[in-house]
């Protein structure tokens, strides 16, 4: 007896409640779905269905066999599609919402050699800092830069965000680089997100952590406006390296106290709405963009 087929066959027949439906259904005659079920009874040695000449019912027995028979082969179908896929040629159109700053300076560069590579992947990209809804707006695919809370959602933690010290080479000029953590209380802070006219920042080195509160007459709630405002000699900021890597490598910026990490435990995510299986399209989109963070 073929188990699996003969498993499949009683599900059919237990949720249409019809040996003749269940036959129709799959292609195959009414006295070989009546042979697979006889077998299958035959080989536990219980009735799983009663049949009269007007109805048929599930026993006991077969109330408990569909509840956990269902699972396994929903499980062996969710199985061969994530193998298939692993193999099947990705197309269609992906649909993708980002925050803006991180859309224009991370996404945006690798799209185009993304779609060179998957000719039949085609991309709508949305830039947006509101909160989206991935499943209520039809996304296939939200990137997101946070300290990531409980969420409906699968989430595929993709790097960690590297955030740096930084201000122009004029600020430091003119009011000196701070050597420690501590002396950026004396300095001028452009404070982001702008939640309050002061922030604290964390900060860690081989031997300790420790928090700052620092103050600024600049506070503002666009990492646009905040790196520009550095630019501009406004004052010191944190600001994440995607976002200010061409400034620091031109010198437009410069890095301050390079000896200690910014502790914020923002990380890089790939969400996507909870299915069976992950698109192909999903999935080689995620492992480009991984493999692009993480040369960077």
């Amino acid at each position: 007896m073929d188990l699996l087929n003969a498993m499949n066959v009683f599900n059919r027949v237990a949720r249409l409640e019809s040996f003749s439906a269940a036959a129709h259904d799959l292609g195959v005659s009414k006295t070989s779905v009546s042979r697979h079920i006889s077998d299958l009874e035959n080989a536990l040695g219980v009735r799983l269905l009663n049949r009269t000449t007007r109805r048929m019912g599930l026993t006991e027995a077969g109330q408990a066999y569909i509840s956990r028979s269902s699972v396994i082969l929903s499980d062996i179908q969710e199985l061969q599609n994530a193998v298939q896929n692993l193999h099947s040629q990705p197309e269609g159109l992906l649909r993708v919402t980002s925050a803006v700053t991180f859309g224009h300076c991370a996404l945006a560069p690798v799209i185009a050699n993304f779609l060179a590579e998957y000719p039949k992947i085609n991309i709508q990209l949305d830039l947006t800092n509101r909160f989206v809804d991935i499943v209520e707006e039809g996304f296939d695919l939200a990137i997101r830069v946070a300290n990531l809370e409980d969420s409906s959602l699968i989430s595929r933690a993709l790097v960690p965000v590297k955030r740096y010290t930084c201000a122009a080479p004029a600020y430091i000029k003119r009011r000196g680089e701070p050597a420690k953590p501590l002396d950026l209380e004396s300095h001028d802070c452009v404070i982001f997100p702008a939640e309050s006219a002061e922030a604290q920042w964390k900060f860690a080195d081989a031997a300790s952590e420790q928090a700052v509160t620092v103050f600024g007459r600049l506070r503002v709630n666009s990492m646009e406006a905040a790196a520009q405002a550095v630019r501009d000699g406004v004052g010191i900021s944190v600001l994440p390296d995607y976002a200010i890597h061409q400034q620091l490598a031109s010198g437009e910026l410069q890095r301050v106290l390079t000896g200690y990490d910014v502790q914020d435990g923002h990380q890089i995510y790939a969400l996507y709405p909870h299915r069976h299986h992950l698109s192909a399209k999903v999935r080689v989109f995620i492992d480009y963009l991984l493999g692009a963070l993480r040369r960077d």
